[in-house]
């Protein structure tokens, strides 16, 4: 059985499709302000963050609970 080869028109589209997926999971991350593939939604993030650390949580997202670290 021959291997399938793609032709010039199915590999342009799927480089089209990939590099479109890919460009639509990019975000700007706030801390560095480069751009950066974004595997999961700030709203997961933040959820994980608490559920996982809640002791840690930061400034921008809630009380810290070490009075050392208080601004």
């Amino acid at each position: 059985m021959m291997p399938y080869r793609l032709t010039r028109r199915e590999l342009l589209w799927f480089g089209g499709a990939t590099a479109t997926s890919l460009a639509a999971g990019c975000a700007a991350n706030p801390v560095t302000g480069r751009m950066q593939l974004m595997l999961v939604s700030e709203d997961t993030e933040i959820r994980l963050d608490h559920a996982n650390s809640p002791h840690q949580i930061s400034s921008d997202y809630g009380v810290v609970q070490d009075a050392a670290l208080q601004l």
